[in-house]
């Protein structure tokens, strides 16, 4: 894949270990919308880097395999070291491509130090989007260990000094990363969109419930909390159905919880939905659209949800920047206590209210990513060198 390009020609290569469509979550909804629009942008070529996610190259077009497919996640539900260093090692195949701009994603952090090296060895710019952007103890809750997590952002920092450019998805984590005075010149907010269009086309013969999730179904988007509250309200004699849209390294443990607090009558679990227009048509007709996650960069599903015109109800945890950005907003409730009792306070209560035809979020134009991004390319690539 080293072919020569014309001078006029600029060669983005975009690097993540996890593309649409084989896999699915708010960095990967991100690229899907990236490549949607990438169209627009003028005398340049990009090509996706990821795993080998597919098994015939012949129907795969601008992507390239760097490592075969990994699991991302170990069994306690953690993103893999492993994982991450072997894709690092991998990225070293970037430099075959010899990249102008080098995009690449901040999870899991190891391949930016790589991409790096490949950068400073083939004259190129690296630029890293950054979903979040977390605390020390943030990190120890995740790894389970203090001194881990005072480790982990060590390697972040040093690894997110070494970009020409660090791009926030939100603005709650560009005011994070700025607090590094050392990086504030080259943090540049380009926010999550969501596909407004295929939301207002959308719609789905699924059967609608009262209650929706979507999301992958990791640890830290609290479904069992969830869970546990749909069982509150059903011994209070509230006969509600919850809908579950997703998958993910956590599915055995929620689907055992559900047999064990004898919900089996009042989940429907459809799992990872293809089309997107059922998932956009679910979110139209349930009432309320429910997400405990504690930890989110910024949370595509809630977004959608609002937009799609259902009441939404988010947790109040400080690691959710999602609140953060929406808290003004009508028909957004804010959970303060992660706790099943709270959770069950509240959709008791929302659902009690008479309301009339959905109130549809409304939200400012945004330019596409794909000129977003050029933007931020020809800024950096008129930088010195980081």
């Amino acid at each position: 894949m080293g072919q020569s390009k014309s001078n006029s020609q600029k060669r983005i290569v975009v690097v993540s270990d996890s593309m649409p469509p084989w896999n699915f979550g708010g960095k990967e909804e991100r690229i899907r919308l990236f490549q949607q629009d990438h169209a627009s942008v003028d005398n340049t070529e990009i090509i996706y880097c990821t795993m080998r996610w597919w098994k015939d190259d012949k129907n795969v077009v601008n992507h390239v395999a760097l490592t075969k497919l990994h699991p991302m996640y170990t069994k306690k539900n953690r993103r893999s070291i492993s994982q991450a260093l072997i894709f690092a090692l991998g990225c070293f195949k970037v430099a075959r491509l010899r990249p102008d701009i080098i995009e690449a994603d901040q999870i899991p952090i190891f391949p930016v130090f790589t991409l790096k090296l490949v950068a400073i060895l083939t004259g190129a710019k690296l630029s890293v989007t950054c979903h979040e952007y977390w605390s020390h103890h943030t990190w120890g809750e995740y790894l389970g260990n203090t001194s881990l997590g005072r480790l982990a952002v060590f390697i972040e920092k040093r690894a997110l000094g070494l970009a020409d450019s660090l791009v926030a998805v939100s603005v709650e984590t560009a005011q994070l990363l700025k607090q590094n005075a050392k990086w504030a010149e080259k943090v540049s907010l380009i926010p999550n969109e969501i596909d407004r269009h295929a939301i207002d086309q959308a719609q789905t013969s699924l059967p609608s419930s009262e209650l929706l999730f979507v999301g992958r179904f990791i640890e830290s988007k609290k479904i069992d909390t969830l869970l546990r509250a749909l069982a509150i309200l059903n011994k209070n004699g509230t006969n509600l159905k919850l809908t579950l849209v997703g998958d993910g390294p956590d599915s055995t443990n929620l689907f055992v919880l559900i047999k064990e607090l004898e919900l089996e009558a009042n989940v429907i679990c459809y799992g990872f939905l293809p089309n997107s227009s059922d998932v956009y048509g679910l979110m139209k007709k349930c009432q309320i659209f429910i997400s405990p996650s504690i930890r989110e960069g910024f949370g595509f599903a809630v977004l959608e949800a609002w937009y799609a015109g259902a009441t939404v109800v988010i947790s109040g945890h400080l690691d959710n920047l999602t609140h953060k950005s929406l808290k003004n907003a009508e028909n957004i409730i804010i959970v303060d206590e992660d706790t099943p009792q709270a959770y069950a306070e509240v959709i008791t209560r929302e659902l009690s209210r008479k309301n009339g035809e959905p109130a549809i979020g409304h939200l400012r134009s945004i330019p596409s990513f794909a000129n977003s991004y050029r933007d931020n390319w020809d800024l950096i690539d008129k930088r010195d060198p980081a």
